[in-house]
Parts: C-alpha cells; structure tokens; sequence
C-alpha cells in the first residue's frame, strides 16, 4: 500500500491532488488498521499535508487584502449610519475581538448571567464556563478582557441578534456586511500597540502548537490591565 513506487507516483500529482490522495491514503491507512505505517511512511518521505502555496496565499492576503486603515473607515461609517443598539453591537464586537456568533452569545450571557460569567477581580468574561457555546471543535474561544464600561455597553445592545438580521439591516441602508473587520481590526490594533502574538491568540481562540506556548509562557495578570487600557484607545478610535 505504502511502497516507494507508490508514493513516487504521488509526488507527481499537483499539490491540490496530491493533498486529495493522501487525505483518501489516510482514510483506508484507518480504515484497514495501518495508521501507524501509514505516518511512518508520511514522515520517511517528508509528507505534508500542505498544497505548498501557503506562504504565497498568506502574503497576497497581507498585502492586497483591504486594509487596516480601510477596515476602520468601514466601522466608522457604519456606526455613524446605524447608531443605537446596533452600533454598540459592532463597538462590543470590536472590543472582544470575538467572532459575530460568538459576540451575539457573550452578549446574551452579560444580560442574562452574568454572575457566572464575569470575573470581576480579574477582569474578563470567562468563555470556556460555557463549553457548549464557546468550544466548538474547530472555533474556540475561552476569555476577554472587559472592563465595566464594556460590560454596560453590551446591555445596550440587541439580544439574540443574529448575522443574517443584521447583515439584512444593513443592506436597507446600503451598506455592506463586513462585521469580520472586528476581529481584525482588534488583532492588528492591539499588535500595532506592542501586545505579543501569543496574548492575542488566547483572546481569540487559539492555542498555538509550540513548545514555548504550551511549556514556557506563563505571562502576568497585569497584562490584562495593559490590554484594558490599550481596549480604552481603540474605542476611542472607532467611536469619535
């Protein structure tokens, strides 16, 4: 199954076929109890499950896609349009760092238990209390960084508002959907003013797979006060 004329035949397809085949390979390698030959053939032939283009397509993204500056006028000129609960919504978002599901389930949680879900001495609405909502298999999500202005924000926003409702509001207007600006206007701002990677990759779900991260990084408390007043700024940013 796994022999050199094999897996010679496989290294010339193209990357997008090859990475097909070897998502099939390692399918049938379970299917019939021979995985572990399976990756021990992966790693003899520096397998990567990888079409080889990735580099290429993240710098395309860096460079042509719509810029930061871009993203922040888009904000603003919808907040200035829509004002209201609706505006808070996208403010909150911008502030989280959150995904839109994931803003609209934070802010259903602050108007309706917040008890459980806001850790006052420390500061952050603690995400991963609530597993069912916030830990989904391939989107995470586990704190933020709040501070009692943002929580009396989020109750004036709209509850169980959901993308489409929005997205549809908006259109009305004649604007375009484009709430995944939030997110990224709050992972460049934050790196823009000296946060490490690391911190904010927790804010926003991930973990990184490194042998720093997982052993070594074990940063202060106090830079969740550092991320509340860089948070301050931002809002600033957006609002005036």
């Amino acid at each position: 199954m796994f022999d050199e004329n094999t897996i010679n035949e496989l290294l010339t397809f193209s990357p997008n076929k090859r990475l097909h085949v070897m998502k099939g390979l390692a399918s049938l390698s379970k299917f019939t109890g021979r995985h572990d030959s399976w990756k021990q053939t992966m790693k003899k032939y520096n397998l990567l499950w990888s079409t080889g283009d990735n580099s290429l397509s993240i710098f395309n993204k860096i460079v042509n896609e719509t810029s930061y500056t871009d993203m922040l006028k888009w904000i603003k000129d919808v907040i200035a349009e829509v004002s209201g609960p609706l505006a808070n919504l996208l403010v909150f978002n911008t502030l989280t760092g959150l995904r839109p599901i994931e803003a609209s389930k934070c802010i259903n949680l602050i108007h309706f238990d917040l008890k459980s879900y806001w850790n006052i001495e420390k500061g952050i609405l603690e995400h991963y209390k609530f597993p069912s909502e916030f830990i989904r298999r391939t989107k995470k999500v586990f704190i933020s960084v709040v501070d009692k202005p943002l929580i009396k924000l989020a109750n004036y926003c709209p509850v169980n508002m959901s993308y489409n409702a929005l997205k549809l509001m908006l259109k009305r207007k004649g604007l375009n959907m484009n709430m995944y600006y939030c997110r990224k206007i709050f992972a460049t701002f934050l790196r823009n003013e000296g946060i490490e990677p690391e911190i904010i990759d927790l804010l926003q779900g991930r973990i990184p797979n490194s042998v720093f991260v997982r052993h070594y990084y074990r940063p202060d408390s106090s830079k969740f006060d550092v991320i509340r007043e860089k948070l301050v700024k931002l809002h600033d940013l957006i609002v005036k």
